[in-house]
């Protein structure tokens, strides 16, 4: 069983939508014999409220790493071309430095070919289920000073 941190776009989407989304995702997940580390009740203590001042993101980031540090295995959602995912490309350097698996669902989307995203990716599918499939096959790496070796 292995504890999966889940990144997708929030910013900007309706609460109800994000909530259906992680919903469909932890089940997914528990099908699988995974379990999802951010579920909907992180999101709903954390994110649903804009920050209203810098204290305020910095906390919400803070605790959004605090949660990601304690996965497994990051499952990123670039999937959707229009968005420039910016929280989810900083999840995926943190998890990548830490040792974390990523595991990158591009859907159609060209990330998959930037350089930089191939770097920090260990599995990149075009296919939602290839992406779960890989959860599987992901094991944590060695890090060092200097962050994982790849």
């Amino acid at each position: 069983m292995a504890k999966v941190f889940f990144s997708s776009p929030i910013d900007g989407i309706k609460i109800s939508h994000i909530v259906a989304r992680y919903n469909r995702v932890e089940k997914a997940l528990s099908r699988r014999g995974h379990v999802l580390v951010n579920g909907v009740e992180f999101y709903r203590s954390h994110h649903f409220q804009p920050p209203s001042r810098e204290r305020d993101c910095r906390s919400i980031v803070e605790a959004d790493l605090a949660m990601l540090r304690k996965a497994d295995i990051l499952l990123v959602d670039v999937s959707a071309s229009q968005r420039r995912y910016v929280g989810c490309l900083c999840e995926m350097v943190y998890a990548s430095e830490w040792g974390i698996p990523v595991v990158a669902y591009i859907g159609r989307n060209k990330l998959g070919q930037r350089l930089f995203f191939r770097y920090h990716s260990d599995v990149i599918c075009r296919r939602w289920h290839d992406a779960l499939a890989a959860l599987g096959r992901c094991k944590r790496r060695r890090t060092t000073a200097y962050g994982a070796h790849k």
